[in-house]
């Protein structure tokens, strides 16, 4: 409500002026604001991988969880070309693809690529963009994973195999050697069931 006094001529009050507003519907919008805001909180701010909103190559936002991987806080952070973030090795793809996502063209919006951390470490991420309109205008949201630790167990698994095969391929070799060998000098002493099987032997470590 709104109240204000009526006087007269004089200056005497001679009555009050009141009127209201109906605010049901602005409750209802403030309502619906407090709402949004806390999904943001907990959709974004509490996601385990990096949320980042990119427009025309710059940084528009960064989640909290993004600037824990960088190693940055937000000061000095928005409106700097996000390849500032990006390993050399990656620079050019990177603002390549958002361009190309910013122009509506179809491009590979999930790849891998090595983020540029403040320390100058490397993290291995996988980023997955996508088109969104930002204050009007084309931008790029971007969900950044962090798979330093895959790539560490891809690595310990590749290493395993070539170690693996290594060793099998070892005692195989002498195998097949010494099964070539006894066919060779000990031809004339072996039955047709012996000479059999050393053949097979001699296939099989072929095959392995």
């Amino acid at each position: 409500w709104h109240n204000s006094v009526v006087r007269d001529e004089g200056g005497k009050i001679v009555g009050m002026l009141s009127s209201g507003e109906d605010v049901t519907e602005r409750r209802k919008i403030e309502g619906e604001l407090k709402y949004v805001r806390m999904l943001y909180t907990l959709l974004v701010e509490s996601s385990n991988d990096g949320i980042v909103l990119l427009q025309d190559g710059h940084v528009k936002f960064f989640n909290k969880q993004m600037f824990s991987m960088l190693g940055y806080s937000d000061v000095g952070v928005y409106n700097k070309p996000f390849i500032n973030y990006i390993s050399d090795k990656y620079k050019e793809i990177v603002a390549s693809r958002c361009a190309s996502i910013e122009k509506g063209k179809k491009v590979v919006s999930r790849y891998e690529i090595e983020l540029l951390k403040k320390n100058e470490k490397l993290l291995s991420v996988e980023i997955n963009s996508s088109l969104i309109i930002f204050e009007g205008k084309p931008a790029v949201m971007a969900i950044i994973r962090d798979v330093s630790e895959k790539k560490v167990i891809e690595k310990i698994q590749s290493e395993f195999v070539s170690v693996a095969s290594h060793q099998l391929r070892s005692p195989l070799t002498g195998i097949k050697w010494f099964s070539e060998l006894l066919l060779k000098v000990n031809s004339g002493q072996l039955t047709d069931k012996q000479r059999d099987y050393i053949e097979q032997i001699s296939t099989s470590a072929l095959r392995m």
